[in-house]
């Protein structure tokens, strides 16, 4: 597949790098908080990246889609086999790396979403987003940072442009294909609210940790039994997570946030999954993609 390297110092002032050189270029996507990546491998004896520094950008296009404004991090020299590696990853001020100090008051969770998630789909299944929050606070954090504290990072992906979206891969193309099922909680904690009436005494029970909370709605007798219905609540909100690993023939059609559609293979993983992240290795001989996809039930 065609595909072209540039880098520099600048993302106005790029210069392009030998194909010649080339050994290999892996490109690998993420949703939630892990930075996007693009590793490139060179022969040390046809090509030199002496030249970049941290303050170099490398874009590469593969297939007519574009890898832009990756930012030079890390290199490795392998003296023996002859090759140089160099590692870009997307630049953080991508992810919304504006600190702000605000507060919400009076608003629904949605509102407070779709405040903070410019640049981001989130995953709102078995959240209560039309839930009034009192207030909630921004406290000199980047609106990534409180969406991803407010909703979990594993939440959040990329919104895709025009070549996003959906892919299929037929069994044909694979070279492996694994999966499992796992236990996965949509939400990480719930409480609830008690007030006994005979003694005038009241409180909030909380079973697990963390955010997002689901909230138990009603107002209980006693401690004990708002104890009892936060962890049943909390239990009742565990959906099963099905997990699967595919690599196969290049298919840039796959993309971290969107969805494929495996196609030919057994019947429990013959159906649409969801994209977490993947990456794309090209070599002289084609290469592969490796997607790790799930489902939730």
């Amino acid at each position: 597949m065609d595909f072209s390297i540039s880098t520099g110092a600048t993302k106005g002032t790029q210069s392009p790098i030998s194909g010649k050189g080339i050994l290999s270029v892996e490109i690998t996507e993420n949703t939630g908080g892990a930075l996007n990546s693009i590793t490139v491998t060179v022969d040390m004896a046809r090509h030199t990246v002496a030249s970049l520094s941290k303050s170099n950008t490398l874009s590469v296009t593969v297939g007519g889609r574009s890898y832009a404004n990756y930012k030079y991090d890390e290199l490795a020299v392998d003296e023996i086999g002859g090759t140089l590696a160099f590692t870009s990853y997307e630049e953080e001020e991508q992810q919304g790396s504006e600190y702000r100090t605000r507060v919400f008051i009076d608003v629904t969770l949605q509102v407070i979403i779709d405040s903070l998630s410019n640049g981001y789909t989130v995953d709102t299944e078995g959240l209560e987003a039309d839930k009034t929050i009192e207030a909630e606070y921004q406290r000199n954090e980047s609106d990534y940072t409180m969406l991803s504290r407010l909703v979990g990072a594993d939440r959040l992906s990329k919104k895709k442009d025009d070549n996003g979206g959906g892919s299929t891969i037929t069994a044909d193309t694979m070279t492996a294909c694994s999966g499992s099922i796992n236990a996965r909680q949509s939400f990480r904690s719930a409480k609830t609210l008690w007030f006994n009436p005979n003694t005038g005494d009241y409180g909030e029970e909380t079973a697990g940790q963390g955010k997002p909370v689901f909230m138990v709605q009603g107002i209980f007798d006693t401690q004990t039994e708002a104890q009892n219905e936060a962890r049943t609540a909390l239990s009742g909100v565990t959906k099963y997570e099905s997990t699967c690993t595919i690599t196969c023939d290049i298919n840039t059609g796959v993309n971290a946030g969107g969805t494929c559609t495996l196609s030919g293979v057994s019947a429990h993983l013959a159906k649409t999954w969801q994209v977490k992240s993947v990456t794309h290795a090209f070599n002289a001989k084609g290469g592969t993609t490796t997607a790790n996809l799930y489902y939730l039930t």
